[in-house]
């Protein structure tokens, strides 16, 4: 194996290194979607269960992506949508940033799952087990309380518990407590228009502004009434990209994860790097109680300071 990870693979049992022999014949490196076609044929081939091929995923995709430049830590997870498609999350953290703009494992693997318009979260596999901030976060997807959660120890692998989220977070605070019914996963049912366009008139920003707009729906913020959506334009090689991400709010309010975080894991999932990042447009409702656009660039001059930033209001009803 050549996996650049924290976890020594001299500690995995033999069947499981074994079993990731032929994962690697079926799921290319730097995979961070695995589709329902994938997933059918590793079961076939390895003769495993959907949470034991989400555990080897785990192993052999999440935790050799880490981004763990302070702590020095891997941590990942594996969300398995309804649909059967499996979406990676890793641990991301920046250097010279404050803590709380780092994303946890868990977060990215269901900001993967939004920006792919998974519509339902079913399993989450992790290693190790979810901290409480990601519980938390968790605990605000939609239908959480069918959530399976299944854990593994980080050093061997192995799986510890498969429990419901509630058991894993017994005696929650959840958005039904701020009056809530939806939850991260649902389509917010939100009328965005840009009345008073800023940006200025050219193809990218055209694009920028067609991608925020498909994407807003998607974006999570019931209990601020703040949605946001920001998108990234980059570049590799002389080639133009979008990134998009949406904000995810949380009824507890810190675990939240801001739009541009989310954007980020949608340009790391893409194998992009914060270095490509060419400008960054938040697209938000200045009237808002949560205004985003200040946290957003202070991240940026961190990670991207060569990055424009710009704001362009949108009306949210």
């Amino acid at each position: 194996f050549s996996f650049d990870f924290f976890m020594d693979i001299a500690s995995l049992d033999e069947s499981t290194r074994s079993l990731l022999l032929i994962i690697q014949e079926i799921v290319p490196e730097n995979t961070f979607v695995v589709s329902v076609d994938m997933v059918k044929q590793i079961m076939r081939d390895t003769k495993q269960e959907i949470v034991e091929v989400a555990r080897l995923l785990c192993i052999y995709l999440s935790m050799s992506s880490t981004v763990a430049p302070i702590s020095h830590f891997s941590a990942g997870a594996v969300v398995i949508g309804s649909t059967g498609t499996m979406y990676i999350g890793f641990n991301i953290e920046y250097l010279q940033s404050p803590l709380s703009e780092t994303i946890h494992a868990e977060q990215c693997a269901i900001s993967n799952a939004v920006i792919h318009k998974e519509p339902k979260i079913e399993h989450i596999v992790t290693i190790p087990t979810p901290c409480g901030h990601c519980r938390q976060f968790i605990r605000e997807c939609s239908q959480a309380k069918d959530i399976m959660v299944h854990s593994c120890n980080n050093e061997t692998g192995a799986f510890l518990f498969h429990l419901p989220l509630l058991e894993v977070l017994p005696y929650s605070f959840g958005p039904e407590d701020l009056g809530c019914t939806s939850g991260i996963m649902d389509v917010n049912g939100k009328k965005c228009i840009i009345n008073a366009r800023t940006l200025p008139s050219c193809e990218d920003n055209d694009k920028a502004i067609q991608y925020a707009l498909e994407n807003l729906p998607k974006s999570h913020s019931p209990h601020s009434k703040s949605w946001c959506s920001v998108v990234i334009l980059w570049t590799q090689n002389e080639v133009k990209k979008f990134s998009t991400g949406v904000y995810l709010e949380n009824a507890a309010y810190n675990p939240s994860l801001g739009a541009l975080q989310c954007a980020l894991v949608d340009l790391l999932i893409e194998k992009g790097s914060f270095s490509d990042i060419c400008s960054v447009i938040v697209f938000e409702d200045n009237t808002a109680q949560v205004q985003h656009f200040t946290k957003t660039k202070l991240l940026l001059d961190i990670i991207a300071p060569s990055a424009s930033v710009h704001l362009q209001n949108v009306q949210i009803s």
